[in-house]
């Protein structure tokens, strides 16, 4: 896993709810909310698995989870679901850094 770079050390004008929320559970990732670089840290799992569902579900509407049973379209589903969630899941955590 790469590790995030770590935002510059700035003192924090003023301490929102979120903010101080998010110290609470984790210090970086509240230094990271305090100063607005959302990116370096990585998507919540369950936030991944909502996107690959949502996607199985607008190509089916879309005509694109076809099948002649119930077997084979729940086999194009699941391929739609891990074809997302290895998308996804390649931009969402992060490489290591050599």
């Amino acid at each position: 896993m790469r590790i995030p770079l770590a935002p510059g050390i700035n003192p924090l004008q003023q301490l929102s709810p979120s903010v101080y929320e998010a110290l609470l559970r984790c210090k970086a990732r509240g230094a990271w909310a305090a100063h607005r670089d959302k990116s370096a840290v990585p998507q919540h799992p369950k936030a991944l698995l909502g996107v690959c569902l949502h996607g199985v579900v607008e190509d089916a509407h879309n005509g694109r989870l076809i099948g002649s049973g119930g077997e084979a379209r729940l086999a194009g589903a699941r391929e739609i679901f891990d074809r997302r969630a290895k998308s996804r899941g390649a931009q969402s955590v992060p490489r290591s850094r050599s």
